[in-house]
């Protein structure tokens, strides 16, 4: 089930509608009955009492998210945390890195992706497959990658002003948590190293 929590928080930063909102509801359903940490439970249940489709989420989503909006509060994407431009050589890589799994971004979904979303869906797959290459080409994903860019995303989001409507300050509590138990047991703090990026790279 740990890739419905990925799918959830991919939910999450995507353009509110109904209808990612009523799937939302189905994965909370679904993850009722299965063993969490009390981080990611807590995160869960924050989220599914905000999940209400209202007009003024489409305004926050742009506001927060929107590159077209001039102040844009938190760029989506990685390589604008990683290397201060967009489409950078961070997206190409995870762009690669995702296509070796048999993962792509559709080019109508108007994302790349270095974004949270494809990044979170990304993981929901590795999760979904399942075997030690899957699961280990998602800790490192985690550790040496996502690691390095989204707690500044998070970090820009919590600092917001106007401070952030409670969707989203629940969303962004599930990816902190998210972060945190996608390499619980697994990966030591100290095998934390270079970024992604940078050792593809180089």
């Amino acid at each position: 089930m740990r890739s419905y929590l990925y799918l959830l928080g991919a939910i999450a930063f995507d353009e509110p509608s109904p209808r990612r909102f009523e799937a939302a509801r189905s994965l909370i359903i679904a993850l009722r009955e299965t063993p969490l940490s009390p981080a990611c439970r807590a995160a869960v249940d924050g989220l599914e009492q905000q999940l209400h489709m209202a007009p003024a989420l489409a305004c926050e989503h742009t506001r927060l998210f929107v590159l077209g909006n001039p102040t844009v509060v938190a760029h989506p994407y990685a390589a604008y945390w990683l290397e201060g431009r967009l489409l950078g050589d961070v997206t190409i890589e995870v762009g690669r890195r995702m296509q070796a799994f048999g993962f792509s971004v559709t080019p109508d979904s108007g994302l790349l992706p270095d974004h949270i979303v494809s990044e979170l869906e990304f993981l929901a797959l590795l999760a979904e497959q399942d075997t030690s290459e899957s699961r280990e080409a998602a800790q490192s994903f985690i550790t040496r990658h996502m690691r390095h860019w989204v707690p500044e995303f998070v970090d820009a989001l919590r600092q917001a002003d106007p401070s952030l409507h409670p969707f989203y300050s629940a969303s962004v509590d599930l990816l902190d948590a998210l972060m945190a138990c996608g390499v619980e047991n697994r990966i030591p703090a100290r095998a934390i190293q270079r970024p992604y990026h940078e050792t593809v790279l180089n």
